[in-house]
């Protein structure tokens, strides 16, 4: 795995063509992929491959599986309901094992794009929910929290936990395939579940944006308090602090990862200005970095150590 890793390295520095990479003879189902992942997940990590092959002494549709749960959690392809879970403890409230495990498989003929969370207690599940589509958190006495576009949406009370969760997806599903969720987020409207699901789909305008939350002064204050800690650390150690625009020309992030990777053409949200540049909202911010250094002729110094 090794060698096969550092020779790819090699070729993707001396020849500049398209690269189809693989683990040659990685192992049976469970140790061929984590070889895989190992391996192959650096590579793409770091940009180098076109197509890739994993290899696996199993069934032949466990290797393309294997490959679409790589790229879906590189960022590199969305396809498919992206089940998160915990690996269960003495505080979860059902059978999150079990759960989880047939909800994968009731799920798999969905190909639109969704994260689904479930989490056994409430320890971890409301931040979790909180970042997903649909989300279930086990509460006491049979009762447990359902989130919708991670807002606290219903509850459900000694109902069967796999029925209901998967309704609710294929509900989804079939909303953003007919265009309703969409006109409706234009619209400032709310959608509708099945007839199973009471509530709605909470689109209204009034809501954070999913994946973004307020910050209120209580919060703020914690909020603080770990950035002065981190500076203060960071300082110690010899790091200087960077700033850089919330947005970058687009090249910016489309010149290492290409203008046809997923995580240009759907993970960014890019704009026009007056002038006819495309701009970029910075989906993180080791790319303006590097940016800044090289803008500013600091790499004529190097090393260099900033903290941002």
């Amino acid at each position: 795995m090794f060698l096969a890793v550092a020779a790819y390295q090699q070729l993707a520095d001396t020849i500049d063509c398209p690269l189809h990479i693989g683990i040659t003879e990685a192992g049976g189902l469970r140790s061929g992929t984590v070889k895989s992942a190992i391996g192959l997940g650096g590579l793409l990590w770091a940009g180098i491959g076109d197509t890739v092959r994993v290899s696996l002494s199993a069934d032949p549709a466990e290797e393309v599986r294997v490959a679409y749960e790589m790229l879906k959690s590189l960022g590199l392809r969305r396809r498919g309901v992206t089940v998160i879970s915990c690996p269960s403890c003495a505080r979860q409230q059902f059978d999150v094992i079990s759960t989880v495990q047939t909800i994968e498989e009731r799920l798999e003929h969905i190909d639109i794009p969704m994260t689904v969370s479930i989490i056994g207690c409430v320890v971890n599940g409301p931040g979790e929910a909180r970042e997903t589509d649909i989300g279930l958190t086990g509460g006491g006495r049979g009762t447990h929290q359902i989130y919708v576009s991670g807002m606290a949406d219903h509850r459900l009370t000694n109902g069967d936990i796999v029925e209901h969760v998967v309704g609710l997806v294929e509900a989804r599903a079939a909303a953003i395939t007919s265009g309703e969720i969409e006109a409706s987020l234009r619209q400032g409207q709310f959608i509708p579940l099945q007839d199973h699901a009471k509530d709605t789909l909470k689109m209204s305008r009034l809501q954070p944006a999913r994946g973004t939350s307020d910050l209120l002064p209580e919060a703020m204050a914690a909020h603080r308090l770990v950035i002065d800690t981190a500076r203060d650390a960071a300082s110690l150690y010899g790091f200087q602090e960077m700033a850089t625009p919330i947005f970058e020309f687009a090249e910016v992030f489309s010149r290492p990862l290409g203008d046809s990777s997923d995580v240009v053409t759907k993970e960014t949200y890019n704009f026009t200005d007056r002038g006819g540049e495309t701009l970029t909202l910075r989906p993180e911010n080791t790319a303006g970095v590097v940016r800044a250094m090289i803008s500013n002729g600091l790499t004529q110094s190097l090393p260099l150590k900033f903290f941002y």
